[in-house]
């Protein structure tokens, strides 16, 4: 039915999350979007997630970001990012997309 879609008996259903999803330090990250809901001037960590389907996207959005206000995005388990084990989004209002390509990799698009 093609990536994010399922087909069910003839009925076509989304599988990823409708509603934006608040981002909270040590937690794992939802297919769909995660934005910070407030001013960040700490660091806030959390990883993609731990089981995703391949063509899942994650989308994390910042807030404003001051001091020394940072999300910082891990993998889980034997992913990795683009070959690496995490990245940053430093800039206020920035945003990272990714997708889930083949077996332990994300992308970043």
């Amino acid at each position: 039915a093609g990536a994010g879609i399922t087909a069910t008996n003839g009925v076509f259903s989304a599988d990823s999350a409708g509603q934006p999803t608040p981002l909270v330090d040590g937690q794992a990250c939802v297919e769909g979007i995660n934005y910070a809901n407030a001013d960040l001037t700490a660091l806030l960590s959390t990883t993609l997630p731990a089981a995703p389907t391949v063509g899942d996207t994650v989308t994390v959005k910042a807030k404003g970001l001051s001091g020394n206000g940072v999300i910082t995005i891990s993998k889980a388990g034997s992913h990795t990012i683009d070959g690496e084990t995490s990245v940053s989004i430093e800039s206020t209002y920035g945003s990272i997309t990714f997708v889930y390509a083949i077996a332990n990799d994300w992308r970043i698009i």
